[in-house]
């Protein structure tokens, strides 16, 4: 599973985390709210874009972390 876990891109991994130990602490609002705002920031990295240009190539990713 970890493996499994360590082939995703790094940010989307972090934001995951991130969320998942806010979780106990705040409303569904106000996670609602940081997952818009995660998924703004997700779609503009880098890992984004080289994401899409690997499905459509047909090739495995390589995520950068950026």
């Amino acid at each position: 599973l970890a493996g499994e876990i360590a082939s995703n891109a790094p940010l989307a991994v972090q934001e995951t985390l991130n969320l998942a130990r806010l979780s106990e602490d705040l409303t569904e609002q106000d996670l609602w709210d940081l997952t818009s705002q995660g998924l703004d920031r997700l779609l503009n990295s880098e890992d984004a874009m080289e994401g899409m240009k690997a499905f459509a190539e047909k090739r495995e990713p390589r995520w950068r972390g950026r």
